[in-house]
């Protein structure tokens, strides 16, 4: 069966029906696509970054990050548990915790120096606190 040519026009008590024909069904498995690493991100569009830049345009070639936190050229903009995150690699609770208090602390040390725009370092795939993304008056 082809949707494009013969949508579903309604779920019933016993199965699918189209504009064409009804299916009888015990089961309905809604396989409806899943992105784990970019589609909750990507699906809000467009995210635009400096220089009018899409982040879709940006990720074409699959998604970069810095720490799975943020994305050069986009500042303010950050990500829980983002692609390229270790927290795949982790508990993913105890690592969206970490993740939520780094975003807290850069807001706070902005705040308290008078900073209003924050940016990731551009190509580092891994970088400790010296390298920390760069922030701007």
């Amino acid at each position: 069966m082809n949707l494009r040519r013969e949508p579903i026009t309604a779920i019933t008590a016993s199965g699918i029906k189209t504009d064409k024909r009804h299916f009888d069904v015990d089961v309905i498995v809604f396989a409806t696509g899943f992105d784990a690493m970019t589609g909750a991100i990507t699906a809000i569009h467009p995210i635009r970054g400096r220089g009018g830049k899409s982040l879709s345009d940006v990720w074409a070639g699959g998604p970069q990050s810095y720490l799975g936190l943020t994305v050069s050229g986009f500042p303010n903009f950050f990500m829980i548990t983002g692609p390229g995150s270790p927290s795949v690699l982790s508990n993913m609770a105890p690592s969206i915790e970490q993740h939520v208090d780094w975003v807290v602390d850069r807001l706070i040390a902005m705040r308290e120096q008078g900073l209003t725009t924050i940016d990731a370092p551009r190509r580092r795939k891994q970088a400790g606190p010296s390298t920390w993304p760069t922030a701007r008056r």
